[in-house]
């Protein structure tokens, strides 16, 4: 027992002194061995990576069994080195070091412009990356441990967040780019995995009568606290403006005085509540080129703008500041809502809810214009709205009922 023990031990400090690196008599020339060619002369070079820290890089390898003369393999070795050293030294060539992980947080610091977006990236991609990527470097990333990253991904999750999973890999090699790093984007070369993973769409329908209770529960729970009142009374009258306009949350939180023209009734839409990189709870600028647009001011919703106006500080330039006096968090709003209908019974209404029904009603009805609704809801593409419009399964009825039959 002892003897085959032992047998094992020396087999393994045999393996490795095998696999020890044997230092020749040229600096940075190595000698190791292959399993498969034999034993070789590995070429490498001492680097600075980005943070200062200085590591050897393998820039060539040269196997025995190539070569007539184990000397003439070790001349192709010693002029790999020179050739490259000299390059480095004439041409001031600084040999880059930058791993993925960098690249990633470059990413955030160029190409994310919300503190809300940054989160959702890195909660994406630390659940796709694993640590040995993370700290591999990127001109050593090839194109199949980004599809390997991406399928693996795709196990557990939806397309579209394998999709957004994909852009991040995008934003990796883009970030990489603008260091200046001369490395081909490999996440152009993958093709998206299919998933088996259902994309959860939620039920976004409702209808006035919904909405019109919902509203009289929210003056109703308003009466317990001082913030409670503030942001049920400003809900109460976002939400109608939503219902009449078709507008986005964030853009109805973000109106000011001088947005409302009851003289022209018109609504200026140019700004929405969001996030920049560094702040939360601004004031920026709409989602995209089309939602900059003017919405008519329905005749329904010109007594209730009227009393808004009439009840915020004349010296107020926004409608709607939570009691801080800072924009609202747009999240917040949504789980205060998201407490009314268990606690008082009534139908769950979200925000995004009576832009859902804008869209549906006014897109449903034939007399009228597409493009009219496109533009009201602030979209570039008329996809884009038809993808707002809901249905219900009374209305599907309807409409196989209203089928001409084709066979006679």
């Amino acid at each position: 027992m002892k003897k085959n023990a032992q047998n094992s031990t020396n087999g393994a400090n045999a393996k490795q002194a095998k696999q020890k690196t044997v230092l020749k008599h040229e600096r940075c020339i190595y000698e190791r061995e292959s399993s498969i060619k034999g034993p070789y002369l590995q070429v490498k070079v001492g680097v600075y990576d980005s943070r200062g820290k200085r590591k050897l890089k393998e820039i060539g390898r040269f196997f025995y069994s190539d070569y007539p003369l184990n000397k003439i393999c070790m001349q192709q070795a010693i002029k790999c080195r020179n050739d490259f050293e000299e390059t480095i030294k004439t041409n001031n060539i600084e040999v880059i070091d930058c791993t993925v992980d960098e690249c990633y947080q470059t990413s955030l610091e160029l190409l994310v412009d919300s503190i809300k977006t940054a989160k959702k990236h890195n909660a994406i991609y630390n659940a796709m990356m694993p640590d040995r990527l993370k700290i591999k470097n990127i001109l050593e990333v090839t194109t199949e441990d980004v599809n390997r990253t991406l399928v693996k991904y795709a196990g557990d999750h939806a397309a579209d967040a394998v999709k957004r999973a994909k852009s991040i890999w995008h934003q990796i090699f883009l970030a990489a780019a603008i260091k200046d790093i001369n490395v081909t984007d490999k996440s152009l070369l993958v093709k998206l995995p299919k998933t088996k993973v259902p994309t959860k769409k939620r039920d976004v329908r409702c209808t006035f009568d919904e909405i019109k209770t919902f509203l009289n529960a929210l003056l109703i729970c308003g009466s317990s606290s001082k913030s409670g009142r503030h942001r049920a009374t400003d809900l109460w009258y976002g939400i109608q403006i939503e219902v009449y306009t078709g507008m986005r949350p964030q853009e109805v939180f973000a109106l000011h005085r001088s947005d409302v023209d009851l003289d022209a009734m018109e609504i200026n839409v140019s700004r929405s509540v969001g996030s920049t990189s560094k702040d939360t709870r601004k004031f920026i600028t709409t989602k995209t080129e089309d939602s900059v647009r003017t919405i008519p001011i329905a005749s329904d919703l010109v007594p209730i703008l009227e009393d808004l106006l009439e009840k915020k500080p004349q010296n107020q330039e926004p409608l709607f500041l939570d009691l801080d006096g800072l924009p609202y968090e747009i999240d917040v709003l949504c789980t205060f809502m998201n407490k009314i209908p268990k606690k008082y019974d009534v139908p769950r209404i979200t925000l995004y809810m009576p832009r859902h029904l804008f869209a549906t009603e006014l897109y449903n009805d034939s007399r009228n214009n597409k493009k009219a609704v496109q533009k009201l809801m602030g979209h570039k593409s008329e996809t884009t709205t038809l993808g707002y419009v809901t249905a219900s399964e009374e209305e599907a009825k309807q409409v196989i009922e209203k089928r001409k039959h084709i066979i006679s």
